[in-house]
């Protein structure tokens, strides 16, 4: 709860702060990749029953760059690809469900970023690759569009129902708030259920420290 609050502060002050909608859409995007490391490092301290706050912080930070980049690509692939199933010919439709599966296939990416130990400059198509492996396994595929409809498709009712309901409030910022509330709202269970679905593929093992 404190984290969807302070992640609301943060979009309000971008909200106040950018100038022009790039900016805004840029802010927002850096948020919600930090965002998602947050809810998705937590996921997977508690599946490995991990209590350090310190070393969890300290992980998020190393690798939220990398979840970050990872967004900004799977909402690139959804946005073309959502956008294009309306193409007037088969030839378009086609091209834009191709965009749609790649994206469906990258809904692990930042689970994987942060379970993995690959170095730095290995992390993101490691990160890509072994996301996209686990996503078309059979019923994990299945798991994955679950995960990216709810995302993605589910996020546009979210929010086109809250920006009507802010709308007639006559609220400031309407797109600003309808956006971050939908995030807060969606985010935490898909992202908690892409985790501990991919952490179920992998067969996921914790590390072990010295101390235990």
């Amino acid at each position: 709860m404190l984290c969807a609050l302070v992640f609301l502060a943060a979009l309000a002050i971008a909200a106040i702060v950018s100038r022009t909608d790039v900016v805004w859409t840029v802010l927002a995007e850096v948020l919600g990749g930090l965002f998602t490391a947050i809810v998705t490092a937590t996921v997977i301290a508690d599946a490995g029953e991990t209590r350090d706050a310190r070393a969890l912080w300290s992980h998020i930070f190393d690798r939220s760059w990398a979840v970050i980049v990872i967004g900004f690509a799977t909402d690139l692939c959804a946005t073309a690809g959502l956008g294009g199933l309306a193409a007037p010919t088969v030839p378009g439709k086609l091209l834009a469900a191709g965009v749609v599966l790649v994206a469906v296939s990258l809904t692990f990416a930042p689970v994987d970023a942060l379970v993995s130990e690959d170095a730095w400059y290995a992390l993101l198509p490691g990160a890509l690759a072994r996301s996209m492996l686990v996503a078309w396994r059979g019923v994990v595929f299945s798991r994955a569009l679950i995960a990216f409809t709810l995302g993605y498709v589910g996020a546009i009712w979210v929010y086109l129902g809250l920006g009507a309901v802010l709308g007639h409030l006559h609220a400031p910022h309407v797109g600003m708030w309808a956006s971050g509330l939908s995030t807060v709202l969606l985010l935490p269970p898909v992202q908690t259920f892409a985790a501990l679905v991919y952490l179920d593929a992998i067969g996921y093992v914790p590390p072990r420290t010295c101390g235990r």
